[in-house]
């Protein structure tokens, strides 16, 4: 009997931890409908396109940050519930599931500094055509198709003289030992690119990724559950990783810009027929339609970031509104003598993780992205987000201002 009651603790003790563990996921769902509930009567009036899409995600969104840091249950908050909640993947959810492989006949190609040995270059070719029917991974199909073309060929010669592998290989180091080091090399670069990948899947703002180390052949299987845009999906994976150097343009540079494409903005959205009692379009009007995200000098902190205290604007009938650009984008101006200054220095402004992609998508239209062209202006933005204030914790990007050489391109650039 005494042995019946205590598996009948165990058991409701069980069943009480996983309803405890279950909770989670069912308030999660509780705050992700009411987030939904919100977003359709943001976008009510207006009619099925990809824009309401954007909108209602937009607000959908923007609902679920602003709760993100409050205690919505038994004291703890939503971005923990979002946390422990249970991950539904795409067999519950839906979303995109891609294999993204490497290239690693470019990645060897690459590490040899695009060698124009033909036989280097041969064995690679046939290591491509051997790989589709071998289970080894693309180096060691290299090595064996190497050999049969070689006729006692060193690769030592190919790589020795490089700088990145002086150290590691020397001109009496065999073909295996070789090898050996190319597989290390090959398999830190398809690290790297796991690496990129989770960044850019991060910033997509998918809840729950799923991203595998990659195999052997450099194969990257991802799963994003809740993604429903499969062509910006892969977009964002499959755009190539260069690195640039730019030298940074001043902020008044790129600002006088940005108010050039908030102008374009009204006249393209059509929101220049809903200001008719605003007869002054210039700069200084523009200004002052953003002052109420800017703050006195004495108010700011160091970097500028005094902006960052005030709330994001979430009534569209706002002042903001007739001004699309700032509606999302936060300058980095301050206040002096009453007058308005952009900020010494390449930061230009802040926008909201949320709002980084329309940022993007408005600085793509036609005229706006030829303005900055012929600017030979490039806006780019900060690799890690920040949080505004305790009371807005908001994630927030920095937006700067690079300049362009007289070609259109950066200063330095490589691989």
């Amino acid at each position: 009997m005494q042995a019946k009651g205590f598996i009948r603790i165990i058991i409701v003790a069980l069943i009480v931890v996983s309803i405890f563990q279950l909770s989670f996921t069912l308030v999660k769902s509780s705050f992700v409908n009411k987030a939904e509930a919100y977003a359709l009567t943001q976008v009510a009036d207006l009619e099925d396109s990809a824009e309401k899409s954007y909108l209602q995600n937009k607000a959908k969104n923007y609902y679920l940050d602003s709760i993100k840091n409050e205690k919505v249950f038994l004291g703890i908050t939503y971005d923990d519930i979002n946390k422990r909640s249970l991950n539904l993947g795409l067999d519950l959810k839906g979303g995109v599931s891609m294999l993204v492989e490497i290239d690693q006949a470019d990645v060897l190609k690459k590490l040899s500094n695009n060698s124009k040995d033909p036989i280097f270059n041969q064995a690679i070719a046939a290591a491509v055509e051997a790989q589709s029917t071998s289970q080894d991974d693309f180096i060691t199909i290299f090595g064996n198709e190497y050999e049969k073309i070689a006729n006692g060929g060193k690769l030592a010669n190919i790589f020795q003289p490089l700088e990145k592998f002086r150290d590691k290989i020397t001109l009496a180091s065999s073909n295996s030992d070789v090898l050996d080091i190319l597989k290390e090399e090959t398999n830190a670069k398809n690290g790297e690119t796991h690496n990129i990948l989770t960044t850019r899947i991060d910033e997509f703002g998918v809840a729950q990724p799923f991203i595998s180390q990659p195999d052997a052949n450099g194969r990257i299987y991802i799963e994003l559950p809740g993604a429903d845009n499969t062509e910006r999906v892969r977009k964002i994976i499959q755009t190539a990783a260069v690195l640039e150097f730019y030298r940074t343009e001043e902020a008044n540079v790129a600002g006088e810009l940005l108010f050039q494409a908030n102008e374009i903005l009204i006249a393209k959205l059509g929101l220049d027929e809903k200001t008719e009692s605003v007869t002054d379009t210039s700069i200084n009007n523009l200004v002052e339609a953003v002052d109420s995200t800017v703050v006195e000098t004495e108010t700011t902190d160091s970097l500028g970031l005094g902006a960052l205290t005030e709330d994001l604007p979430t009534d569209t009938a706002t002042e903001d509104a007739f001004n699309p650009l700032f509606e999302i984008f936060q300058p980095n101006i301050n206040v002096q003598d009453g007058q308005q200054y952009w900020n010494k220095g390449s930061v230009v402004g802040y926008v909201a993780k949320k709002d980084m992609e329309k940022l993007k998508e408005y600085l793509a239209y036609e005229e706006i992205a030829s303005n900055f062209e012929n600017a030979k202006v490039k806006i780019a933005f900060s690799a890690k987000s920040f949080k505004g204030t305790e009371e807005n914790p908001t994630e927030f990007f920095s937006v700067f201002a690079l300049k362009k050489e007289i070609d259109g391109k950066s200063a330095l650039n490589g691989d």
